[in-house]
């Protein structure tokens, strides 16, 4: 009997500590080069795609010409497939410089996707 709880108390801490830390990711830590290691708290962005009413905004401003593809290959780029209403999504040109306005979570794909709103900045 007293075995079963010592084996029962030793899987017990083992479990608790598997459980602990960050499980090993070391993609988004500052230095390993991931999109995440540029804070970006979605302000402005620039409008790179446009797709079943979603843009795809990124944080910095590209080359006239630049693909998606080019552009997110790079990967130091913070970067957004952004759902917005109607208006906003057929008044939107690539190149905007727009103000983001996230609503809700945000999948935490690259690139990131959530809904929201934006706002064109002169």
């Amino acid at each position: 009997m007293r075995k079963l709880v010592a084996t029962a108390l030793i899987m017990l801490v083992a479990l608790l500590g598997g459980c602990s830390g960050d499980g090993g990711a070391t993609g988004d830590k500052p230095g390993s080069g991931s999109p995440h290691d540029e804070e970006w708290e979605y302000g402005t962005g620039y409008v790179l795609e446009k797709a079943d009413g979603r843009l795809l905004i990124v944080s910095k401003e590209f080359e006239a010409g630049a693909t998606s593809e080019d552009v997110l290959k790079l990967g130091s780029i913070k970067a957004i497939w952004l759902k917005v209403d109607a208006g906003p999504y057929e008044e939107a040109a690539l190149g905007d410089h727009v103000r983001i306005t996230v609503v809700g979570a945000v999948a935490e794909s690259y690139p990131e996707q959530g809904t929201g709103s934006i706002e064109k900045i002169e």
